[in-house]
């Protein structure tokens, strides 16, 4: 079969993927996550007015995948030169879905328009528990102030340089699976950023910082006993943490622990639990959480994403060196909501240790 791009056009694409391509970059630099394959399913369509596939609208420019290298879409006789950066950012995004657990962990992600992000605190009064008042007495009044801190966001980026060699000969298909790894490289940096800032906080000087509490019994490091403290702490302070993060060890000790494996384990008896134990907590694996330590999560209440600028692709020739040079990057970073909705369980000191037990401040007005 050929290799010369003969297009169909039976959609009058030819001439203007210059200008789609000029227009995603336009949207992305405003903030907004775009594919080529998200803007063809949602802008264009059959003559019937149904949406047009990714697939199709490659197709109908004369475009296969399966057949056609970078060489022959760059010479190709119209303007198929702009869907290179494109093909490149829809296998290195497609990476980016793929391993990451970032997504997982954060309540959401947020846009915004400065690698410096001043990020809104509420701050309540110690005096803000409920109480009892007599009939024309005076309601009590607690007060919330409002302050701030500032967030710093940063561009994580990965360059790659392909020999013309590469491009000519290389089919698209097949250089999309080394892109797409290089997506999942990417994916696994913002989970190494998500972790730095679930742990010791977005503040330079710790003061955002997760509480560490030790163990029932630091020979046994971290056990099923150790997250049901967790547990029941979250249940007097409204915090739910369902999500759970070990590195592989740790991981694997869990799904070893008896509770877990062997789910006749327990009294025969069992008692109507109310608080709000996680009976099925989510166990995620990472290699940035130090050994017999488990981070425990609240995803409504821990983080947020905070996106400047999402996934850009950018290429240049080297002509001497007879290299194309291709990167991609990212703006972004996460902020902590509440220090309370994330704990370090550190499973090599005691819980009666000092500075190993609950800290002042999530027991602070939790007493009659």
């Amino acid at each position: 079969m050929s290799k010369l791009i003969t297009p169909r056009n039976n959609f009058g694409l030819v001439g203007k993927v210059q200008e789609m391509c000029k227009t995603l970059e336009n949207v992305r630099k405003a903030g907004v996550d775009l594919s080529l394959r998200d803007y063809v399913e949602k802008e264009l369509t059959h003559n019937s007015g149904e949406s047009l596939s990714y697939e199709q609208f490659l197709e109908d420019l004369g475009v296969n995948p399966n057949i056609h290298t970078f060489d022959n879409v760059v010479t190709a006789d119209f303007d198929t030169t702009w869907l290179i950066p494109e093909i490149i950012r829809e296998a290195i995004r497609l990476g980016l879905r793929r391993a990451p657990i970032w997504p997982n962990i954060i309540r959401s992600e947020e846009s915004v328009d400065n690698i410096q992000v001043t990020f809104p605190k509420l701050n309540f009064s110690t005096d803000t528990k409920m109480e009892i008042t007599n009939e024309g007495e005076q309601i009590p009044i607690g007060y919330v102030s409002y302050s701030h801190k500032t967030v710093p966001i940063h561009k994580i980026t990965r360059g790659i340089q392909i020999t013309y060699e590469a491009i000519r000969y290389t089919r698209l298909n097949m250089v999309d699976v080394f892109f797409e790894d290089v997506g999942v490289r990417l994916g696994h940096s913002q989970d190494a950023m998500a972790l730095d800032v679930a742990i010791n906080g977005d503040q330079d000087d710790g003061s955002e910082s997760a509480p560490v509490i030790g163990v029932e019994d630091p020979t046994d490091t971290v056990t099923y006993y150790d997250t049901t403290r967790v547990y029941v702490r979250g249940g007097l302070i409204g915090r739910n943490y369902q999500q759970m993060i070990g590195n592989e060890a740790q991981c694997l000790a869990i799904l070893n622990w008896d509770e877990y494996k062997n789910r006749q384990a327990g009294t025969t008896q069992p008692i109507a639990v109310k608080i709000p134990l996680v009976t099925n907590p989510e166990l995620y694996a990472h290699i940035n959480i130090p050994d017999n330590n488990l981070l425990m999560l609240d995803k409504q209440f821990g983080l947020v994403k905070l996106t400047a600028e999402p996934l850009m692709v950018e290429s240049e020739s080297i002509v001497r060196r007879q290299l194309k040079g291709t990167y991609a990057s990212i703006t972004t970073g996460f902020a902590k909501l509440f220090r309370d909705a994330i704990v370090l369980v550190d499973g090599t000191h005691d819980f009666t240790d000092v500075g190993y037990g609950w800290p002042d401040w999530m027991t602070v007005g939790y007493e009659d």
